[in-house]
């Protein structure tokens, strides 16, 4: 397999061929560098209490793709873990609070994010370019072939490119992965950014139907955006005129 560059668009992928069955492939997540909460940066914090059993609730998420002929979902799977503080840090630091959503048929897709103890819906335009490589490893049983990408991050209104490492298997023929990545020839099997790695734990086929959230309104990125800074403005706001007031 030659190194060239994948550029793939919605109208294409949808053109891909699934049975009327849905497959189901549950990932699980772990840290790059190892234990988080061993890292200088939090033994050396006066804080380090607020990252106590943020490893073991990363260990323990796990997320789930399910792909069929009309549909694509990924979300992080609801779990029950003794610190909801470390979990809900945890899907933070595996950027995996938001959910994913692909309608093949109407060729559209969405991404379903909380803010401020509200949801919204964003329509999700994002075009994947991918450098694929003759470079393999076997992950379990499956021959994996490793692609290179990078995926834009807006993080306190600077715009940050993240790098993505992804390794995908051409024997199975589902061209979607976490986090909404897609647009390889292959199941992508196991998926790196700069902090934590994705990897399959289990994949299946299933008799289930893939459900959708009811969405009243899908905003632009931009509409979302703008949101989020009006939100700010409005919160830092009311907390000067509190303490203008003495409150």
């Amino acid at each position: 397999m030659n190194r060239f560059i994948y550029i793939f668009f919605l109208t294409v992928i949808s053109n891909f061929s699934f049975s009327q069955e849905t497959y189901k492939v549950i990932y699980k997540s772990y840290p790059n560098n190892g234990p988080v909460e061993k890292t200088e940066m939090v033994t050396q914090s006066k804080l380090k209490y607020l990252y106590q059993d943020l490893d073991e609730a990363i260990l323990s998420l796990r997320f789930e793709l399910l792909v069929n002929s009309d549909k694509v979902s990924f979300k992080t799977n609801d779990i029950i873990f003794h610190n909801q503080r470390a979990l809900r840090l945890a899907r933070t630091f595996t950027n995996s609070s938001e959910e994913y959503y692909f309608d093949l048929q109407n060729k559209t897709n969405f991404i379903k994010k909380s803010f401020l103890n509200e949801e919204f819906y964003i329509e999700n335009n994002e075009v994947m370019e991918w450098i694929v490589t003759e470079e393999t490893k076997q992950i379990d049983s499956l021959t994996c072939y490793k692609a290179t990408t990078t995926r834009s991050f807006k993080i306190k209104n600077e715009i940050k490119q993240v790098a993505i490492e992804a390794w995908f298997c051409p024997s199975l023929s589902i061209p979607y992965g976490p986090k909404g990545f897609y647009a390889l020839p292959g199941l992508i099997v196991q998926i790196s950014d700069d902090k934590t790695t994705m990897v399959v734990e289990k994949i299946s086929k299933e008799n289930i139907q893939i459900q959708f959230p009811q969405v009243k309104k899908i905003m632009s990125k931009v509409e979302f955006d703008n949101l989020v800074d009006k939100k700010k403005e409005d919160f830092l706001e009311n907390k000067k005129n509190e303490k203008s007031f003495g409150y």
